[in-house]
């Protein structure tokens, strides 16, 4: 996905199997911790099963956090825009 989006922005730039690496990692992390937290929401509730709203009670505790965030300038305008904002 990383490197789709870099060739729609600029098709003349290559991405190095390090920076991808790194983006990787990243993103487990982010979704690795989510989904850490969204399960403590849904043993809050007294449930084993994790459901979309603990998922969506998390993000939005996230938008409340730090409403700069990445993932809140996703949620706005969809990851054409957050990208659009990453400094080049």
């Amino acid at each position: 996905m990383a490197k789709e989006m870099d060739d729609r922005r600029r098709p003349d730039m290559r991405i190095t199997a390090e920076a991808l690496g790194a983006l990787q990692e990243a993103t487990e992390m982010a979704m690795t911790t989510m989904m850490e937290m969204s399960n403590h929401c849904a043993i809050h509730a007294k449930r084993v099963t994790l459901m979309p709203k603990d998922v969506r009670l998390i993000r939005s505790l996230m938008d409340i956090w730090d409403s700069n965030s990445w993932l809140s300038n996703v949620r706005k305008g969809g990851i054409g825009r957050a990208y659009e904002k990453l400094p080049m």
